[in-house]
């Protein structure tokens, strides 16, 4: 279709990215290594880990930076709303 030289055409905007639920990622990455593995490169005792995932706490900022670096998983993500499924949630 020929559209005069002064009409605008629209450009479709991308779709923005779903935000990421920090302890649902960690869950991915646990499922492809162990909580000591993880707990080794964010330089924390593996309950630390644990405590993540069960969202009884946070990653301090090295450890989102280590997280962020090594996995992916955006060291702003662990400051979003959560979703109200756990760990024992996602188990079948």
């Amino acid at each position: 279709m020929n559209r005069p030289p002064n009409e605008r055409q629209s450009v479709p905007r991308p779709a923005a990215a779903a935000p990421v639920d920090a302890r649902l990622e960690l869950l991915g990455v646990l499922q492809k290594t162990t909580g000591r593995d993880v707990a080794a490169r964010c330089r924390v005792d593996p309950s630390r880990v644990s405590s993540w995932v069960a969202g009884r706490c946070k990653p301090n900022p090295d450890a989102r930076r280590l997280l962020e670096s090594n996995y992916g998983i955006p060291s702003d993500a662990w400051d979003r709303p959560t979703t109200k499924r756990g760990p024992k949630d996602l188990r079948r």
